[in-house]
């Protein structure tokens, strides 16, 4: 299954998991309790819970920010609504704002992939080991 279809399926579940959760609490309530007003507010703190819960979980499922590691650290992902004329704009000004915010916090650091090719010595002298290095500067005079 794609991404879409994989978070549709996987929020579809959360969200019918709960409902039943919901219901399965609210019966026990009823059966321990007699009192309307006392059940009454169970439903009402039961039915926020329950709201907040499938919020928070469908925001995980959904909105990936934070959850993906790239070989240069984590990678940040940013949705956000604006006019099409004032996409590039937009993204400008954000992107300025993030990175003043991270330039502000002295415990993070930006990365950017690198690599190193260290050659040794050894490297260079073997490869030149039947004419010395001065034999090529005399030839090249």
């Amino acid at each position: 299954m794609g991404g879409t279809q994989a978070n549709l399926a996987l929020s579809f579940a959360v969200i019918v998991t709960l409902f039943f959760a919901r219901r399965a609490v609210l019966a026990l309530v009823n059966r321990r309790f007699e009192d309307s007003t006392l059940r009454y507010r169970w439903a009402k703190v039961v039915g926020r819970v329950a709201f907040m819960l499938t919020a928070l979980i469908l925001f995980l499922i959904w909105f990936t920010a934070l959850r993906s590691l790239e070989d240069s650290g984590v990678l940040l992902t940013l949705r956000y609504i604006c006019r099409p004329r004032e996409r590039r704009a937009t993204a400008g000004v954000l992107w300025e704002q993030i990175l003043d915010a991270f330039s502000a916090a002295p415990d993070v650091t930006l990365a950017y992939p690198t690599q190193r090719i260290n050659i040794g010595r050894e490297v260079l002298s073997s490869s030149h080991e039947e004419e010395p290095i001065e034999a090529d500067d005399q030839r090249r005079e």
